[in-house]
């Protein structure tokens, strides 16, 4: 019988083989894995795409971020600017005095990009929720809000210049200007479409014949405007303000406009027809009370000179307008 004898078993473990290299210098192993494996620990991983390619640079993608964040703030900034902008001077000056429908059309224009950048943020809000968003929807957001508050106060101050400044005066000056005025020979039928009027040297506001009526916890003060001291034929042209004279009784103090000042002789038309008819109650009253005719009144606020008040008047319109946008 042969007997054999079987080595010794060793310890060592054996290397296990090397993985055949591919022709792009990865082994074989790793170019078989299936598609959207991860590499595990110790195994390289080449990228594989473009944008991981440029991800992969930080000084670009630093670069691109720094780019965009200066270009939003610049739109966060300007174009909000310039809504309110827009529409503080559509709505103060004469494009709404003679063109309001074309006004009106800016006004729902700004108002339609206001509702763009809402509408730009909204999407990219739920993007990024999503996790399908790449940029960050912060400035989208905060371009939005500037926009909707920029557009609110141009609305507001538009309006609040207009109503308190700009319409008196394109009113005012859209009407004739009429020098040398005498009370005495002029009735008020003659000056249907003064706007500005200076009367004749000696002309006056008669305290005398003023008269307060008193309505809605506001006195409605009149007095005639005359040449002289003596009787006229019709009172047709009145200096008027408001709360400024005594009481309801013909006669006594009238305080109103530039009456204190012995030089003015010039009246700006009030152009308010509802404040007109409580001024048109207050001459009746004084007819009725001291038998004087006036056939057409016609009202004027006293001013020293209309034409300067009227200048100071617009010069304050765009003082608010330049004062309002930068």
């Amino acid at each position: 019988l042969e007997v054999r004898r079987f080595p010794k078993r060793s310890n060592i473990v054996p290397r296990p083989l090397a993985s055949p290299v591919s022709g792009h210098g990865r082994p074989a192993a790793a170019m078989q894995r299936p598609y959207g494996a991860t590499a595990t620990y110790g195994q390289s991983q080449a990228p594989t795409s473009q944008h991981q390619l440029t991800s992969n640079r930080p000084g670009k993608a630093t670069a691109g971020r720094s780019g965009f964040q200066f270009l939003a703030v610049a739109v966060a900034i300007m174009v909000p600017w310039l809504t309110f902008t827009v529409n503080l001077a559509v709505l103060s000056f004469s494009m709404r005095y003679r063109h309001p429908g074309l006004c009106w059309f800016v006004v729902e224009l700004t108002a339609c990009l206001v509702a763009v950048s809402g509408i730009t943020a909204l999407v990219i809000v739920r993007h990024s929720r999503s996790g399908e968003a790449s940029r960050d929807p912060t400035w989208y957001l905060v371009t939005f809000a500037c926009l909707a508050l920029a557009w609110c106060l141009g609305l507001a101050f538009g309006l609040v210049n207009y109503g308190a400044r700009m319409a008196h005066v394109y009113d005012v000056t859209s009407l004739a200007t009429y020098p040398s005025v005498n009370p005495a020979k002029t009735s008020g039928s003659q000056l249907l479409d003064v706007g500005r009027a200076i009367f004749t040297q000696g002309s006056h506001v008669n305290s005398g014949l003023s008269y307060g009526f008193f309505s809605d916890s506001t006195r409605y003060c009149v007095a005639p405007i005359v040449a002289g001291d003596e009787p006229m034929a019709s009172y047709d042209l009145w200096a008027v303000g408001t709360n400024c004279c005594s009481g309801s009784q013909a006669g006594g103090d009238f305080e109103c406009g530039s009456v204190s000042n012995s030089e003015s002789r010039g009246g700006v038309r009030l152009m308010d027809e509802s404040a007109g008819r409580f001024y048109r109650s207050a001459v009746q009253q004084v007819e009725l009370s001291t038998g004087i005719r006036a056939n057409h009144p016609v009202f004027f606020t006293w001013v020293a000179d209309p034409i300067v008040e009227i200048n100071r008047l617009q010069d304050s319109g765009l003082r608010f307008f330049l004062h309002s946008t930068f």
